[in-house]
């Protein structure tokens, strides 16, 4: 795999400046810290909800809505970290007879269609949030607005996009030894 500073980022051999990893480790623990108060929100909204149901045969009232945006929250804030630490999942089949050259452009080809295709659906997202923000689509138990949903997942998306662009540029090739034949 790539090799990483402390701050989580991949490295070319060039010395990196010590702020940017600085900053780009506290964006990946302030986006981790977020993603795990949502767990945390998760589990006391089906706690909650369970128990009323159960118990006092009283549900929580928007408990599916806010597990569904809790979910697409956690989902989206994760993208952009497992995008720039290249840890989404990749079969390779054929990586111990290739030589560097077609594994470099290999991880070119895949960045770039990650970068391709987290754009589009930030574009797609932004796009269908105007439409519903224009419309007043809310949600239909607790009124929340769904353009703000889709505004951040187009935010997190385009942030996926962009730490697939710059992999192109940053993250070295596995180095032979990280290749293993099955």
């Amino acid at each position: 795999m790539t090799s990483s500073v402390p701050g989580g980022a991949p490295q070319n051999g060039a010395p990196m400046n010590r702020n940017d990893s600085v900053a780009r480790g506290v964006l990946e623990r302030l986006s981790t810290l977020l993603a795990c108060a949502m767990v945390l929100a998760l589990t006391v909204v089906t706690l909650v909800d369970v128990l009323g149901r159960d118990l006092f045969d009283k549900p929580l009232r928007g408990a599916t809505e806010l597990t569904e945006l809790l979910l697409l929250g956690m989902t989206f804030l994760f993208y952009p970290r497992i995008a720039w630490r290249g840890a989404h999942i990749a079969v390779d089949l054929f990586d111990w007879f290739r030589s560097p050259l077609l594994r470099t452009i290999q991880r070119v080809a895949c960045n770039l269609l990650g970068a391709i295709a987290f754009g589009g659906l930030a574009w797609q997202l932004v796009l269908n949030g105007v439409k519903a923000e224009g419309y007043g689509d809310v949600t239909p138990s607790l009124g929340l607005h769904l353009s703000w949903a889709l505004w951040f997942m187009a935010l997190m998306s385009a942030t996926t996009a962009l730490a697939f662009a710059l992999r192109m540029f940053l993250a070295p090739p596995p180095a032979p030894s990280d290749v293993q034949p099955l």
